[in-house]
């Protein structure tokens, strides 16, 4: 039995540890996605809540026919689908700021040379806000691809699985939306 296997039937079980640990793999991976796609910060973390509640009560009957993060992918594109329509709008520019301690966003982890160079880990932070800021000019397809790919690390396989799309497909959104991203940094002169 995998070690998510396992989680998932403790916390199905009411082993509230179990169920921490699942949230902390699946939380940003949900927000991500509700802040990519939801006109505001508090919708994001509004339906991230409801998506996170939705997967405690229906851990129980969890089938395990794909894996947790499929299901939780789908739960959360319809949620979010939901309250796009109840607030009627869709929003074009979107934010993958992960916070800076300010609301309940994960922090980015901490840069290695902080203590020792502070201008490193300036200039870090400024090469961050840049990529996000440019991967939020990409389409809403290549937007999603990058987000599941090079910033949430799932393979081909499980993109492919969690967006119903082919996995040629995914790869081939893929390398458009990194040559995309690639174009808008190098108009910014930032490469």
């Amino acid at each position: 039995m995998t070690d998510e296997k396992l989680l998932i039937k403790q916390a199905a079980k009411g082993n509230e540890g179990a169920f921490e640990e699942l949230v902390r793999r699946y939380q940003s991976l949900v927000y991500r996605l509700c802040l990519s796609k939801l006109p505001t910060r508090e919708d994001a973390l509004d339906v991230s809540q409801e998506v996170l509640i939705k997967m405690w009560r229906s851990l129980v009957s969890f089938r395990f026919d794909s894996a947790l993060s499929t299901w939780l992918y789908t739960v959360t594109q319809n949620a979010i689908a939901d309250r796009l329509r109840s607030v009627g709008k869709y929003k074009d520019d979107i934010s993958l700021d992960t916070g800076d301690g300010d609301d309940d966003t994960p922090p980015d982890p901490p840069d290695e040379n902080e203590n020792t160079r502070p201008e490193a880990a300036l200039e870090r932070r400024e090469r961050i806000r840049r990529v996000r800021e440019a991967i939020c000019k990409l389409s809403p397809e290549h937007r999603e691809v990058i987000l599941l790919r090079d910033i949430e690390g799932y393979s081909y396989s499980d993109i492919a699985a969690m967006t119903g799309l082919e996995e040629g497909t995914v790869k081939s959104r893929l390398n458009r939306a990194r040559s995309a991203l690639k174009d808008i940094l190098r108009n910014w002169n930032f490469t």
